[in-house]
């Protein structure tokens, strides 16, 4: 079934990579919700997003990783030091944790 999925995605531009590692999406979640409270929140959510599954999916990174949160974030428009302070806070995960 999985090379099924792995070859239709692969017809519509998804090019899956599975890694051996995988690693908390916790901090990803909290950077998502704060995305959503920003000027223009659904569609830097939605663009945050894309991109964290295109790294994730495709590319096979960390989403625990802050480096790749923070990169992830720049793409969408956010000051790096903003989201590095942000994930270092506790500001949402009380929120995020359901």
């Amino acid at each position: 079934m999985l090379p099924q999925i792995i070859e239709t995605d692969k017809q519509e531009g998804i090019n899956f990579s599975f890694r051996d590692k995988i690693g908390s999406t916790f901090d990803s979640h909290c950077l998502l919700y704060y995305a959503k409270q920003q000027d223009n929140g659904e569609k830097k959510q939605n663009d945050l997003i894309n991109i964290l599954f295109r790294n994730y999916f495709e590319q096979e990174q960390d989403l625990s990783d802050h480096q790749v949160l923070i990169k992830a974030a720049e793409q969408v428009g956010f000051n790096s030091d903003e989201t590095k302070e942000f994930l270092q806070s506790d500001q949402y995960k009380k929120r995020s944790s359901i």
